[in-house]
């Protein structure tokens, strides 16, 4: 039997424990664009299309501050990256396995100018004229599996999309490049956003609920 003390002193050990801080889960979204490379053999120039790709910024700012109000709100972590392939790499296999391991993709149909876009003031509908072939395969793979998507088109070529990718749920935007910046106004900024925010809740309750059933 344990004596008054021995008690005592249990009682004062299980009130002073703290349990570990449980671990935020992390929602990944991943966004896929047509990023910009230029053409020829310049290799400080091509490193520069991964540091610098104004295409990829512009995106970023438009997304992650609503990753990062999201996570204030919830016990999650977002993290939002580029869908790309390492290099060195086949792409395609790395590409499904960071579309089945994302939990919400958000596609950027339009292919990237090659290129240098430094001291340029312009409209979009005088630079982007076309679709990327490679993000328009990343869509219809992300889809057959089932993900979620949040799919963007600038709104001059949004006729280019295919018939079977039109019934979907779109984004489109205008915008204007200076500088080589490049930035985008959502046609329904409060609407994307809004969705964007949805289904981040539905990611966060889906791992809510898995850990309930556990």
């Amino acid at each position: 039997m344990c004596s008054i003390k021995e008690k005592t002193q249990k009682r004062a050990a299980e009130r002073s424990y703290n349990p570990p801080p449980v671990k935020p889960k992390t929602i990944k979204v991943s966004v896929g664009y047509g990023w910009q490379k230029f053409d020829g053999d310049d290799s400080e120039r091509l490193g520069k299309d991964v540091l610098y790709d104004t295409f990829w910024k512009s995106l970023r700012a438009l997304f992650k501050p609503s990753c990062d109000n999201f996570q204030k709100s919830k016990n999650v972590s977002v993290s939002l990256s580029r869908l790309r392939a390492s290099h060195g790499r086949l792409v395609w296999p790395t590409i499904e396995r960071k579309i089945a391991e994302s939990d919400l993709l958000i596609f950027d149909i339009v292919d990237a100018p090659r290129k240098d876009l430094s001291g340029t003031i312009s409209d979009i509908r005088n630079v982007l004229r076309h679709l990327n072939l490679n993000v328009l395969l990343e869509v219809g793979y992300a889809l057959g599996c089932g993900k979620r998507v949040l799919l963007m088109c600038p709104k001059h070529l949004f006729r280019q999309v295919p018939s079977d990718l039109k019934g979907f749920l779109w984004t489109l935007y205008t915008g204007i490049i200076q500088d080589g910046t490049l930035t985008r106004t959502l046609v329904d900024e409060r609407g994307t956003m809004n969705a964007f925010r949805g289904m981040l809740r539905e990611v966060a309750n889906e791992e809510a609920d898995v850990d309930g059933d556990d």
